[in-house]
């Protein structure tokens, strides 16, 4: 386990130097700005196998939950999640959705945690977080319940429809024409069971 401290990272740079590089004042610099880079990295590995640590914590008291409280846990976060959800489409902002998405994907994990458990899973706290959130993940899938996570792959038709959408035309009778590929191609896809939301 590290041992280094934002301390010993501000105080690289008073270190003593080799004779070397008393002679290269630059070259001792560079080797104390990367020796304060090394420390950095050091210090956040550290901090997330912590945090990795902390999180299984709350995987071993789901476990000790029975189904009815695995239920009210996976209810309570979706309802926080639908919530942040909401903030987002509120606020617009496409940092802010980066934001909730990374912010979001902890509670995402141990909803399929819990949904795991609930259908038989057995987890071994000896493994490592995240490749029990992976087997969590792959129990579910083999079992055709998949965690909804992501988003099914968009078909190489629908593309190419959405592509058609985008389209700019020179004059109303090029646009007339246009919407009305349009208009079939829509009602194909539809009839094929490919429907498309298109947004306004």
């Amino acid at each position: 386990m590290s041992t280094t401290t934002m301390q010993d990272i501000a105080n690289v740079g008073m270190m003593p130097v080799s004779k070397a590089d008393q002679l290269d004042q630059p070259l001792a610099n560079l080797k104390a700005r990367k020796t304060a880079g090394v420390a950095l990295a050091d210090m956040l590995c550290t901090e997330l196998q912590q945090q990795a640590g902390k999180l299984k914590m709350f995987v071993q008291s789901l476990m000790d939950l029975d189904s009815d409280g695995r239920e009210a846990f996976t209810g309570f976060l979706s309802k926080v999640l639908k919530e942040r959800r909401v903030l987002v489409k509120e606020n617009g902002s496409t940092l802010y959705k980066a934001i909730n998405a990374s912010a979001s994907v902890r509670l995402s994990e141990m909803t399929t945690i819990a949904k795991a458990l609930d259908k038989g899973h057995t987890i071994d706290l000896e493994q490592s977080y995240h490749t029990i959130v992976g087997q969590a993940r792959e129990f579910l899938r083999g079992l055709g319940a998949g965690d909804k996570r992501g988003r099914k792959a968009t078909h190489a038709v629908i593309k190419a429809y959405k592509s058609m959408l985008k389209l700019e035309t020179i004059n109303d009778e090029d646009r007339a024409l246009l919407q009305s590929i349009i208009d079939y191609a829509g009602a194909v896809l539809e009839n094929a069971g490919l429907a498309v939301e298109v947004e306004a």
